[in-house]
Formats: structure tokens, sequence, C-alpha cells
């Protein structure tokens, strides 16, 4: 069976995304491979407008795809800080309020994987579609509007200390929710590769959790 040295490198990261054209919420958490539990999460939203005010892209392109772009070049430089493991996003949707809001969270979805590319050309996205990220914090999948948004934080709040290890500058529950629906795509897809851990190794941990060190994890 495979062994790691003893100084091999503890601490893997992922990142969850909810995407936007104009707000892109970043949830990060940090968990230690030999023991799964999570030692520290965050959570920040990138503006689009803020970001893409003045760029060259906003200049020949227009206001959409230049903040757009500028996802792209602000995750890009998240990616290499944190250098993640594994990169979590919701998946598009389609509102039938908005309809017109699928096309950009498409494109958007785009730059991301671009971004991603960049970082490390073996990267994946993991798609995760919004009912599910809600169930894995105990939220009822067909929840929306504003009351879903106070489910949601309601939810990261309780779970923040004792499951998240949160200790990111902003408090919980002053994170808007772009940054609260990032930190729970993160938690959805660090609870999906725990069970893809157990099931993969037969329900081993030990040596599941060897192989999870074996690959490329930040030191």
């Amino acid at each position: 069976m495979l062994r790691m040295p003893d100084d091999a490198a503890r601490i893997a990261t992922i990142i969850g995304l909810d995407p936007g054209s104009n707000t892109l919420g970043v949830g990060v958490i940090d968990f230690d491979t030999r023991d799964l539990e999570i030692v520290s999460s965050q959570a920040f939203t990138l503006n689009g407008t803020r970001n893409g005010r003045g760029t060259f892209a906003t200049q020949i392109h227009g206001d959409r795809l230049g903040r757009i772009e500028s996802h792209r070049v602000e995750l890009l430089e998240v990616f290499r800080y944190y250098q993640p493991l594994r990169i979590a996003s919701e998946s598009p949707f389609m509102s039938r309020r908005m309809p017109g809001a699928y096309g950009p969270l498409v494109e958007t979805i785009a730059a991301v994987r671009q971004a991603a590319t960049e970082y490390d050309i073996w990267q994946q996205i993991h798609l995760i579609d919004p009912p599910t990220v809600k169930q894995s914090v105990g939220v009822a999948g067909n929840t929306g509007g504003p009351e879903g948004k106070k489910l949601m934080q309601q939810a990261i709040a309780r779970i923040a200390d004792d499951v998240l290890s949160y200790d990111g500058d902003v408090p919980v529950m002053e994170l808007d929710e772009h940054s609260i629906d990032g930190l729970a795509v993160a938690f959805c897809d660090f609870t999906q590769l725990m069970e893809q851990l157990c099931l993969a190794t037969s329900s081993s941990l030990p040596q599941g959790l060897e192989l999870l060190q074996f690959l490329h994890l930040r030191p």
C-alpha cells in the first residue's frame, strides 16, 4: 500500500464559487489530509463592475464582457495564491423570472474554466446544482428568494465554528449572499470528496487518505 513520507504536505484546499457576471462569491476551505478535518475557511466576493472599470476589455467589449474578464483575471490570482486541490462552482440555472441572466452565467462559467486551466491544465471545475448545495448545509433545495438567502446565512453560521473552523476577516453574519453561497459550494464539494474517498477504498479511510496525499497539495 502507498505510504507517504512523514513530512508530506498535509493541507489541501477546496475553492467554491457562486458565479455571477457582476458579483462572484468565493469560499475557501482548508482541510488536513491526515484526519480529514477542516482546519480553516473564509469567504469573499469579487465585484466585476469595480474590478472591470476602465480596463481594456471593458473599453473594447463593453461592460458585461469587461466584468467577466475581470473575474477571469482575479480568479487566476486567487487560484495561484491558494493553490486549490479542487475547484467547484454552482452550475448555471435558468430562472423563469430572469431568463436573460442564463447567458451571462454560462459566459462566467467559461471564464472560470479558462482561469482554472491557466492555473493548472489538469484542473477540472466540479459543477454542483443549486438544490444540492442548499441541501448540503441543511436548507431545502427549493428554497429561494430573500427567505432562502436568510436561511443559507443561518445554516452557514450554525456550522461556522464547529465544522468549518471559519476564521475569515468578516464575521459570517456580515458576509453577503454571494460569499455565503461560495462557502456553501466549497463545503458541498468537500462532503462529496469525502464520500468518494470512502467508496473508492471500500470504506477503508486510511488508504483513502494516503491516496489523497499523493495528489498535488499545498505545503
